[in-house]
């Protein structure tokens, strides 16, 4: 058991388990010469953000006999972040199109789960990125509505590759859709 700090406010007590590169166990007996990884299952009403164990206990059986163990200090830092993902059947996050000069951009239900309901909703806002000299530039940021959705129209007469980008920070993971061929 463990106690999980969660941007620092104290959440609850969590159960950590160990995996010993094949198999999942809670306690349990550990081989000579193999390395635990622990790891906790959090659950996803307390939210993402900075995370840190403290008062961790581990409790392992040996021959039988059952032990528990009180670990020193806290855990190192580790973040917990919410999934972002295109809602569609065929995962096309992006639609490009061109008349002429004229190129409209539409971002198409992009979301974020939201932790305490369990769905997910709108993303709030994404980047437009070219790539321009092997380097990604934001052209604009494009908001979304309440579906995810959201457009923006520009008159250029050069061909770039585009994508669109939310960065990864301590609360949501990194969200880049499938770069487009130059348009």
């Amino acid at each position: 058991l463990a106690t999980l700090t969660l941007d620092g406010v104290n959440r609850g007590q969590i159960p950590v388990y160990f995996k010993n590169g094949k198999e999942r166990y809670l306690g349990g007996e550990f081989q000579d010469g193999v390395e635990p990884y622990p790891g906790v299952d959090i659950p996803r009403t307390w939210g993402s953000g900075v995370a840190q164990l403290t008062n961790i206990v581990v409790f392992t059986t040996k021959g039988g006999v059952a032990s528990q163990t009180p670990v020193g200090g806290a855990s190192h830092r580790f973040f917990v972040r919410k999934n972002i993902k295109v809602m569609r059947a065929d995962n096309i996050g992006l639609l490009i199109k061109r008349s002429n000069n004229t190129v409209t951009f539409k971002a198409q239900r992009i979301r974020i789960i939201n932790p305490s309901t369990g769905k997910y909703q709108s993303a709030g806002s994404v980047k437009l990125q070219y790539r321009s000299d092997g380097v990604w530039r934001t052209t604009k940021t494009i908001r979304l509505n309440s579906l995810g959705d959201g457009s923006f129209s520009r008159t250029i007469s050069r061909k770039y590759p585009y994508r669109l980008r939310i960065a990864k920070t301590s609360r949501n993971i990194e969200f880049l859709t499938k770069v487009s061929g130059r348009i």
